[in-house]
């Protein structure tokens, strides 16, 4: 039997591939998003898809991501010879798994904890990340404010990230991010705390200064998803087919 492509299952033709030809052609694609980066850049987009890669459970997110991480690695090697990302695909690719992910060498491992050291998010410190709530879609969400935010995107269809820096000028991180309609959503979870009153404010002005178009919603709004609903529809009038504008 034949290796597996390591981002859709499929039964690799070539023996010294390690994607398929329908995943290569993606990966072609992708490439050239990231082939104007940084070297510093690069690292940091790694580690963000291969994060996100090993929380997700959903079977087309994980393909996403696993092309993204495949991409970027192919990159470090084409442009700056670093072979040490694709050659830890290789290695996986000849030593497959059942589970099917592409896994870090403890180097890695070593050098991502240090860049998250250096560029530490003034948000994670609130976040508890034993408590992750599984969404219905796999994702992993820190709250059930956020499991319901994240459920009700899934429901509708709409394609969303979790978690992730806002772009490559900030270590401020969003909440969630709908790449199709370029909106972000930031669910402010705690009320009358300094510091965080202090933090949402200024990442409420980073928003505002790059004109980026921001849904907010809170703890006192969230349990019912109308409000939601009607926050993005304000921004997006289209964003919600008739038949996901149905409510239970």
């Amino acid at each position: 039997m034949g290796k597996k492509c390591l981002a859709c299952n499929n039964i690799i033709d070539k023996a010294n591939h390690y994607v398929c030809n329908d995943c290569y052609k993606e990966i072609r694609s992708i490439k050239d998003e990231y082939l104007p980066l940084r070297e510093s850049t690069l690292k940091k987009e790694y580690s963000r898809w291969l994060r996100n890669l090993n929380l997700t459970r959903n079977p087309i997110y994980k393909k996403e991501y696993q092309l993204k991480v495949i991409a970027i690695a192919e990159v470090m090697n084409d442009k700056y010879r670093n072979n040490r990302y694709i050659t830890n695909i290789i290695d996986y690719s000849n030593n497959q798994t059942a589970s099917n992910n592409i896994t870090i060498k403890k180097d890695e491992e070593i050098e991502e904890q240090e860049f998250n050291e250096q560029n530490k998010d003034p948000d994670v410190d609130l976040k508890n990340y034993s408590t992750y709530k599984k969404c219905n879609d796999g994702h992993r969400v820190i709250s059930k404010s956020e499991k319901i935010i994240d459920d009700l995107l899934t429901e509708k269809g709409i394609r969303h990230y979790y978690d992730m820096e806002i772009d490559d000028n900030t270590n401020y991180r969003y909440d969630f991010y709908l790449p199709d309609y370029k909106i972000y959503i930031e669910h402010w979870g705690f009320k009358d705390r300094e510091n965080y009153e202090i933090r949402k404010r200024n990442k409420l002005e980073y928003y505002k200064s790059n004109d980026y178009i921001l849904v907010e919603s809170d703890e006192e709004t969230i349990n019912d998803r109308h409000n939601l609903i009607k926050a993005l529809r304000k921004v997006a009038p289209n964003i919600f087919s008739k038949k996901s504008d149905k409510i239970d």
